[in-house]
């Protein structure tokens, strides 16, 4: 079985998993759409018949955006659907643009980048204070539209509401800002005179200390087909507290899955482990059902 991979190349997380997936199962992969048994589109837009299976992955839809016209599309030109949040699925099968098969398969943690590290030499090396209480948030919340406007899908408004609360119960918070399109919290943040550090586009290498370095990493999202952050989180042994969305319960210790516009929550030891654990039921060595998933494809 020949597998050709359909990625928009944004230099986001969808080639990430693209490229993981190729280098673990490189014998089932091929660059030439050509000589694929299967096609799969990890970025999923309209396609002409192929003459092969096509497959297709929901991350999430955010409802508020949704557009009935592209799924029908969509779901007219694919042969099946795959999506790695139960979640997402659910949503799918309540509306009636999607009629084709859904199967979850949960996306891994790769284990060769997300682990722990020794708190005060990971705050050195970001330049975050050594002696603060640092909440963490590595993911673009601006639409890129205007580079104003907050993308509420990914929550930056609760994001900076939580940080405002813990502020209210402590003196020494400091965030530590990572991703691109940051311009809403920033201007938050500053409004109110938390300290924070920013890095725009930090390598894989440095997120990791970067999630190393934090007391906190808070996830506020509404709409998530993950996020990475959970099992990212989990790996590298960061405290993390998150709303209900995406993966979030089938991670996260059920103490850290909050009512995050009403709840503060600190994470313990233990329900970090519980996290840590659960996670590592999904590294990248582990057999996911992906190939078999593909090989029932092929008619």
């Amino acid at each position: 079985m020949k597998l050709y991979i359909h990625v928009a190349k944004e230099n986001w997380i969808l080639d990430r998993i693209a490229s993981e997936f190729s280098h673990r199962w490189g014998e089932h992969v091929t660059t030439d759409p050509r000589k694929a048994d299967v096609v799969w589109m990890l970025s999923p837009t309209p396609v002409n018949d192929l003459g092969t299976p096509v497959i297709a992955t929901i991350q999430h839809i955010d409802e508020t955006k949704y557009n009935p016209s592209f799924y029908s599309a969509l779901d007219s030109s694919v042969t099946s659907y795959h999506t790695p949040c139960s979640k997402t699925k659910a949503f799918m099968e309540s509306r009636k643009e999607f009629t084709k098969d859904i199967t979850v398969l949960p996306y891994w943690v790769n284990t060769g980048l997300w682990y722990s590290a020794p708190k005060e030499a990971s705050r050195a090396l970001v330049n975050a204070p050594a002696d603060k209480y640092i909440i963490g948030s590595f993911q673009r919340d601006t639409e890129g539209s205007d580079l104003v406007s907050p993308k509420l899908s990914k929550g930056p408004d609760r994001f900076c509401d939580y940080v405002e609360r813990v502020c209210s119960l402590r003196d020494d918070v400091h965030v530590l800002l990572g991703g691109w399109r940051r311009q809403y919290v920033i201007k938050r943040l500053t409004d109110k005179g938390i300290p924070f550090t920013y890095l725009e586009k930090p390598s894989t290498q440095k997120v990791n200390l970067m999630y190393n370095a934090c007391d906190l990493y808070v996830v506020g999202s509404r709409y998530e087909g993950g996020p990475q952050a959970i099992l990212e989180c989990a790996a590298t042994r960061t405290p993390i507290v998150s709303s209900d969305v995406g993966i979030a319960d089938e991670i996260l210790h059920p103490n850290c899955v909050v009512d995050i516009e009403n709840t503060i929550h600190f994470p313990s030891k233990e329900e970090v482990d519980y996290a840590y654990n659960r996670v590592m039921e999904r590294t990248l060595d582990s057999e996911l059902g992906y190939i078999e998933f593909f090989q029932k494809s092929i008619k």
